[in-house]
């Protein structure tokens, strides 16, 4: 379907402005169940009872334990692993920086492998190239809400004798997926912003029995996450999801722009889980009590239909946006959750966006590039960085009406043309 274009000599500007700004998004999480939590007193099962009622419900025959996120749970299995200094793991070249920096403190050393804009999946003949004697992993994250077939990765692991592991922080769709059957260790998040959310606590799922059960010694050494930083995150959730209402949401907007305030940055860093300066100190600790009854009621009672309608606002804004500006136009999406899009100038794009009503963003994920490893300075992820500098995240929001979707698509013709 075509959209009218419009010159872009000058930049005029919105038309027609939308009475109220129209947000990026909402938390995955309805208020009877944050008023639930809120009221939340555990029931008298100890700690492993609680942590075994989670379990049960992942549904698979492998092995499993709960964390507190996804990195502590890297941060686990690296411990677990005590692999010699030195010793490289392959990992795709966009994802969140404190990743990264969990394979650094265990001496160890993050290789960047390039990630393809169109499929999301990393370069297989760059991975290649890059496996040394001292390679031990591959790491691989699914983008987006996209998720990546593991088979061909797999027999690359499998020919040198690496161990494979899938990141399924963005590509769970809260569909009882468990994991890649070729991946031996699949981490999945449920932090503040993902699907489900239980804000907070990651699964792992591992092929390795004794592998899980030395992640889970260690991480009984660990102090329990204190119960008041749980309710603090509840009582942020309770904040955000407030906020997103659009009509407060526009308040918000407009006094951040009274006085001066770049609102933006001020939501993205509220729902980032830990502080970057006591990062460690903040990882390893053991989930909360509150934090792991809260992810059984997420399993327990699963609900899909935000997510299924984030998909269906997905789907129509594919039919309108122009081809080059689409990520993951050949990947495969069990759910959308996000909606990034690369622009030649999304700043310009972002402003006009804003000024029409609608909540774009740059700062929607914490992705960042992989650097290249000291000794081999030539292993850089150029082509990655050229996509994920130039992203744009579109609003998807239950406030979206068809008309919306075409303006925002129009404008982005309009700025692309």
């Amino acid at each position: 379907m075509k959209l009218r274009s419009r010159s872009t000599s000058v930049d005029r500007g919105p038309t027609k402005r939308e009475k109220y700004v129209i947000p990026r998004g909402v938390l995955d999480i309805d208020w009877q169940t944050l008023f639930t939590v809120a009221a939340h007193r555990h029931s008298g099962t100890d700690e492993q009872e609680a942590l075994q009622r989670v379990q049960s419900l992942w549904g698979t025959s492998r092995a499993t334990i709960i964390c507190q996120s996804v990195r502590s749970g890297l941060d686990l299995l690296l411990e677990s692993l005590n692999w010699r200094p030195g010793s490289q793991i392959l990992m795709s070249a966009a994802t969140i920086p404190q990743m990264a920096r969990v394979v650094i403190e265990h001496g160890l050393v993050p290789v960047p492998i390039d990630v393809d804009r169109e499929t999301l999946a990393p370069d297989l003949d760059q991975l290649r190239a890059r496996i040394t004697l001292e390679s031990k992993a591959i790491l691989i994250a699914h983008l987006f809400g996209s998720r990546l077939n593991l088979s061909e990765l797999a027999g690359i692991a499998q020919l040198n004798k690496l161990s494979l592991w899938e990141d399924v922080a963005q590509g769970f769709a809260a569909d009882r997926f468990p994991g890649d059957d070729h991946a031996d260790v699949s981490l999945f998040s449920f932090g503040m912003i993902k699907a489900q959310t239980a804000l907070g606590a990651a699964i792992l799922r591992f092929r390795d029995p004794a592998v899980a059960q030395r992640c889970e010694e260690i991480q009984l050494q660990w102090p329990e996450q204190p119960p008041h930083h749980f309710r603090q995150r509840l009582w942020k959730a309770v904040v955000l999801k407030f906020l997103t209402w659009h009509p407060v949401y526009s308040l918000l907007i407009g006094t951040a722009a009274s006085l001066g305030t770049d609102y933006d940055r001020l939501l993205s860093q509220s729902v980032r889980g830990f502080d970057a300066t006591q990062l460690f100190v903040q990882l390893r600790r053991r989930p909360c009590r509150a934090m792991i009854d809260l992810l059984h009621n997420r399993l327990a009672h699963p609900a899909r239909h935000w997510m299924e309608q984030k998909t269906k606002l997905a789907g129509r804004y594919d039919e309108l946006l122009p081809v080059p500006v689409r990520v993951g136009s050949q990947a495969s999406f069990p759910a959308r959750w996000v909606l990034p899009i690369v622009s030649r100038d999304p700043q310009r794009l972002q402003i006009r966006l804003v000024r029409l009503g609608f909540d774009a963003t740059r700062r929607a994920s914490q992705l960042s590039v992989v650097a290249a490893p000291d000794d081999h300075p030539q292993w850089t992820a150029t082509r990655t960085h050229t996509w994920l500098e130039n992203l744009l995240f579109l609003p998807l929001h239950p406030a979206l009406r068809d008309s919306h979707i075409r303006t925002i698509a129009e404008t982005i013709h309009d700025i692309e043309s």
